[in-house]
């Protein structure tokens, strides 16, 4: 596809790399030359030296872009963007937009302005740490069919009753169905078979309904009652995102933010929670704010080792779950190896959302689409959900009797109000949801699985 991204900020160039990375024809277009001639020494696109509104108001009619995404610092330039795009024949337009103020509009704004997609990085970042929060047990949480299969990430730590077990052995030990889907071994990655083991210091991925999970992690005394007293520093709009979502979860909320303005903000904005006025790296006020009490503890500074600094201490007073916003991603592996539980990257949870569209679109023709897409371990496993729209050779047949490639796994069905954690008799039907996790890149149908 022909891809033109205006902005090549973190989100700008998180986005092009991982687009040109599958073989799209990528235009980045910024007024930031040294921005530009970052990502041209790291991808391969085409860089272009222009402002948002020069670039799309000048768009060549006869040979447009078959998509336009914008993603400059500013809200009004890409809604703007957009709009002019779509007048000068662009077929679909992905705008950032990360103000609350137009939160509550956006569907109308989506649709006034013709756009194809409106996203909010801050918003699924939120939303990422939300799910992580809803399931202590987890580190991470990626969710399918309309929230009711999930896919957590799931530390094996010393002492923990599945260390030796084969994955035909959990299987009949356990009361419940559940599959998992990949193991992460120090530099490795394992799509499983029933022979395959479970070692200390894993990180497995298990598939399965929401209560089935929970059953699963009970029978191993693994189960965490749900959180209920969250410390988050930082005032930013993740920050406010979450704490939304938080309070309407139940849960006591409580943010540390350094700049007064902000506070009084924040105060108005979230009336149900305790906003505190003062430094996140101050062990003081965090002792005074109750760090040793509270269940969890969010690090959403805008400086990644602020956030790295606060996690740590978190971790060393005792708070059995720790997240960190973390954009540099060169951080994430020393992280979880000195015990901070979730990382979370606004600029690489928002280029899994738009790769998902781009994959979609690629896939409109067959006879499955994209509804989803994660990428998991780094980017290196992929857990995508497939919509079956038509009947093809693999539907109705027992999964058994399907030759599945080296590296690909079917890792649960969802079926109307259900999930389905496949064994070989199930089979894949027409209106399923199939959630599939791959090492494989840049899969499009789930033809592709099959020999």
């Amino acid at each position: 596809m022909k891809i033109d991204i205006i902005g090549c900020g973190k989100v700008g160039r998180t986005i092009a790399s991982g687009l040109a990375g599958e073989g799209h024809d990528i235009t980045v277009v910024d007024h930031n030359r040294a921005n530009l001639t970052d990502i041209a020494q790291t991808a391969d696109v085409m860089a272009v030296e222009a402002s948002a509104f020069d670039y799309a108001a000048h768009i060549n009619g006869e040979n447009p872009a078959d998509l336009l995404i914008s993603c400059t610092n500013s809200d009004e330039v890409n809604m703007l963007t957009g709009l002019l795009a779509r007048k000068n024949g662009v077929a679909r337009t992905i705008v950032r937009v990360r103000n609350p103020e137009y939160h509550d509009n956006m569907s109308q704004i989506k649709d006034e302005l013709g756009l194809s997609m409106v996203i909010n990085p801050e918003m699924i970042a939120a939303d990422t740490i939300s799910r992580v929060l809803l399931f202590p047990a987890a580190d991470g949480v990626e969710t399918f069919s309309n929230g009711r299969a999930e896919l957590i990430e799931y530390p094996v730590d010393p002492g923990n009753p599945l260390i030796g077990k084969s994955m035909r052995e959990i299987n009949l030990s356990s009361k419940v169905k559940v599959l998992i889907a990949a193991i992460e071994r120090g530099g490795d990655v394992i799509i499983p078979t029933g022979a395959d083991t479970v070692q200390q210091g894993d990180k497995i991925y298990i598939a399965a309904g929401r209560a089935q999970i929970q059953t699963f992690l009970r029978g191993i005394d693994s189960y965490k009652t749900s959180v209920q007293t969250v410390i988050i520093v930082g005032g930013g709009k993740i920050s406010y995102y979450l704490a939304d979502r938080l309070i309407h979860e139940g849960m006591t909320v409580k943010i540390i933010e350094r700049d007064k303005m902000r506070c009084e903000e924040l105060a108005q904005l979230l009336p149900d929670a305790n906003i505190v006025w003062g430094s996140g790296t101050n062990e003081d006020l965090l002792g005074e704010e109750g760090i040793a009490q509270a269940d969890a503890f969010i690090a959403l500074t805008g400086i990644d080792e602020i956030n790295v600094i606060v996690a740590l201490y978190a971790k060393k007073m005792g708070v059995e779950k720790v997240v960190a916003k973390v954009n540099q991603l060169s951080f994430t592996d020393m992280l979880k190896s000195i015990g901070v539980d979730t990382i979370v990257s606004p600029k690489k949870v928002t280029a899994n959302v738009i790769l998902r569209y781009v994959r979609a679109i690629h896939a409109s023709g067959e006879s499955s689409s994209i509804e989803s897409l994660s990428r998991l371990v780094d980017g290196r496993v992929e857990a995508l959900e497939f919509i079956i729209r038509e009947k093809d050779r693999y539907v109705g047949v027992p999964l058994k009797d399907l030759q599945t490639k080296n590296g690909f796994l079917v890792a649960c069905i969802g079926r109307r109000n259900r999930v389905i954690v496949p064994g070989g008799f199930d089979t894949i039907e027409v209106g399923d949801s199939v959630v599939i996790v791959t090492t494989h890149a840049g899969v499009t149908s789930i033809e592709e699985i099959f020999r």
